[in-house]
């Protein structure tokens, strides 16, 4: 792959920069080796050359290195989790990585409001877990919540496979800390979620890509946990059979409805292979399958909306089943 040619603007690092960001935070990774996990994507599909890594703990910290970044003129590249497709987190050149994974605090859960409160570098599904602790669930799941970061989440807008019920993060963050190229500290965060005062700061840096400024803190308005789930499992002869299948849910499940999502032969196939433990339910050659689920608090009526959704849908699907547990 072509190296794009490195702007004249941009300064060159030097070991006294390594020795400058030393200084300026508490952990730095050096040298080819150490550096080498942090230089390639999740697809190893691309490598950069950074041979140093910054992991600064606090809000200060991440102040203080792009600070001395932007003074000296050093490029600097973000990374959260690193579970993107597209190498976005992939340094070109030298550029000093900033890795947010340390920023993993979570500082506390508004229980009247809902709203939490971590850093940047917390892992969706330790915050997940922590919020189930207390009734409460992420507003966000993604196929990657073992690894990605809060912080990355944000930064790229991620949908997730519960979208459909909760949309996305730009409705559920109530407020942001980040911090600019120069080193400024912007601190939005806030448990009050009807806000509507002033400009709406934290969105501009919702699916920026770290290009606005460095996200370290946030506040997720969190739903409540829905103790009773089903999940269906549908096999469609065509994709114009699925979005049937997401109209009916949709009018049928109303509220409950939590995530629909599909996938087509080709796809299931590739699971199955790679995964021999994992078997298709259904026995049927119609070449594509949805996942239909429902989450809500009385598991009566839940079941009465689910059991009227298949009947709606029975016409037009091939087969399906729904999860014992």
């Amino acid at each position: 792959m072509p190296i794009a040619p490195r702007h004249e603007w941009l300064a060159t690092l030097e070991d006294a920069d390594v020795a400058a960001l030393k200084a300026r935070c508490s952990t730095v990774i050096e040298g080819a080796e150490d550096c080498a996990q942090y230089n390639r994507d999740w697809m190893n599909k691309w490598e950069g050359r950074a041979r140093v890594v910054a992991q600064p703990a606090t809000t200060a910290e991440v102040s203080a290195i792009l600070k001395y970044c932007d003074a000296r003129r050093l490029a600097v590249t973000t990374q959260g989790g690193k579970t993107g497709l597209v190498g976005g987190s992939v340094p070109v050149h030298d550029e000093v990585i900033l890795s947010t994974t340390r920023l993993n605090a979570i500082d506390g859960l508004d229980e009247d409001t809902g709203v939490v409160t971590c850093g940047a570098g917390v892992v969706l599904d330790a915050l997940d877990a922590h919020l189930r602790d207390r009734s409460f669930v992420a507003p966000l799941d993604l196929g990657a919540s073992g690894t990605c970061t809060v912080g990355g989440n944000l930064a790229t807008n991620a949908g997730g496979v519960r979208f459909v019920r909760h949309g996305s993060l730009r409705g559920a963050c109530a407020g942001l800390e980040f911090v600019q190229a120069d080193g400024t500290v912007v601190d939005c965060t806030s448990s009050l979620r009807k806000d509507n005062t002033g400009y709406a700061l934290p969105q501009l840096l919702i699916g920026s890509e770290g290009t606005l400024g460095v996200i370290t803190r946030c506040a997720l308005a969190c739903p409540a946990l829905a103790p009773h789930v089903h999940v269906a499992w549908l096999a469609c002869r065509s994709f114009e059979e699925v979005r049937r299948v997401l109209t009916v849910a949709r009018a049928e499940l109303g509220e409950i409805l939590s995530a629909v999502e599909f996938l087509d032969g080709g796809a299931l196939d590739a699971t199955t292979r790679a995964h021999q433990a994992v078997a298709d339910p259904l026995e049927c050659d119609a070449p594509f399958r949805v996942l239909v689920e429902t989450a809500g608090c009385h598991a009566a009526h839940n079941a009465a909306k689910l059991e009227r959704f298949l009947e709606a849908v029975g016409a037009f699907v091939a087969d399906g089943c729904v999860a014992p547990s």
